[in-house]
């Protein structure tokens, strides 16, 4: 059978949809060079497993149930806007989250845990929950304004479950379809 690519994260589906479009169409006018994503397609990616065969999926999912254990579901908000590696060359545009940040922490050191025993590897770096909302095209111009750096929703997020996508690239972009959803604490 073929390999698929895949990862694992929490969905926010439309929830912040009319505010993220808000932001993004500010942005765009501040910052070029910029490719911006759908904000209905945002989500926290929690560990990306590449290219896997079907044995290896089904041992990464038995790794995301064990990890889940003792796991209870966590409120989570929008907060402030950054870029990675840095202002002077930013790569990836993302907001950050707020609220139980503490939760998604154990969340993510259990499931490093669960999948590096499976054999899979674990990202490096540290841990810094977000949601891309753009990518650099190549040398992006613009400053990110102070106001919406500052960025916040404080509407709450629970997130009550995990999704595990087949990730299959595309002229268009990536198309993201559902595998497995996994109740986190039983939601």
């Amino acid at each position: 059978m073929e390999k698929v690519r895949t990862f694992l994260a929490v969905d926010f589906g439309m929830f912040y949809q009319k505010e993220l479009a808000r932001l993004v169409g500010a942005l765009r006018w501040k910052v070029q060079g910029v490719r911006w994503g759908d904000p209905s397609k945002v989500h926290l990616t929690l560990h990306f497993f590449g290219e896997v065969s079907p044995e290896e999926l089904a041992s990464a999912e038995e790794g995301i149930r064990r990890a889940l254990f003792g796991i209870c579901p966590m409120e989570i908000f929008l907060r402030g806007v950054d870029v990675f590696p840095s202002m002077r060359a930013p790569r990836v545009f993302w907001v950050g989250l707020g609220g139980d940040i503490e939760g998604l922490d154990k969340l993510k050191q259990s499931l490093d845990r669960e999948l590096s025993a499976k054999g899979f590897l674990i990202e490096p770096r540290p841990f810094k929950p977000h949601l891309t909302i753009g990518r650099a095209k190549g040398r992006s111009g613009g400053e990110i304004p102070e106001t919406l750096r500052a960025f916040e929703v404080s509407r709450i997020f629970r997130a009550c479950e995990l999704i595990l996508y087949r990730s299959d690239l595309s002229r268009g972009g990536a198309v993201h379809t559902p595998i497995r959803v996994f109740p986190v604490g039983g939601g």
